[in-house]
């Protein structure tokens, strides 16, 4: 069975952790790939656009090649940001899953690589505690701190 796993949390609760560990050998597309160098990370905000552009297209490339498991590791906080994801899996027969995990914001805020303060931290976690997804999308969340 062909399936794309769609992670979900605020910057630091782990969700690349929790890729590597449950999902290895699967093909990972995130908009922090366009962003890594060989000298490390290097986050540019102005650039974010085109980090979701290059991840969509890296998902687009594994669902064209039919790789069997495909995971997008971004925060997705919102449902407009994962609904591509998901209507792309169905209309290519791959089975989708949310997983969100969820982590205090100083928490995660703290063990953080990307530079997020913890002020917009805390936003973001307040927007994924308040969205609501579609209870027709299979979904499981995970504490993570």
């Amino acid at each position: 069975m062909h399936s794309v796993i769609i992670m979900r949390g605020i910057t630091g609760s782990g969700k690349s952790t929790f890729v590597a560990k449950n999902f290895p050998g699967a093909t990972v597309a995130s908009a922090d790939h366009f962003f890594e160098q060989a000298g490390g990370y290097a986050f540019d905000g102005t650039r974010l656009e085109d980090a979701h552009r290059a991840c969509f297209k890296a998902f687009m490339d594994a669902i064209m090649r039919g790789d069997e498991t495909i995971v997008v590791d971004n925060t997705n906080v919102e449902s407009w940001e994962i609904a591509p994801y998901v209507a792309v899996a169905h209309a290519f027969s791959y089975q989708p899953e949310v997983i969100t995990l969820l982590c205090e914001p100083g928490v995660a805020a703290a063990r953080g690589t990307h530079g997020v303060d913890a002020k917009k931290v805390a936003i973001r976690a307040g927007l994924l505690a308040k969205e609501r997804l579609p209870r027709s999308w299979k979904q499981r969340v995970v504490q993570t701190g």
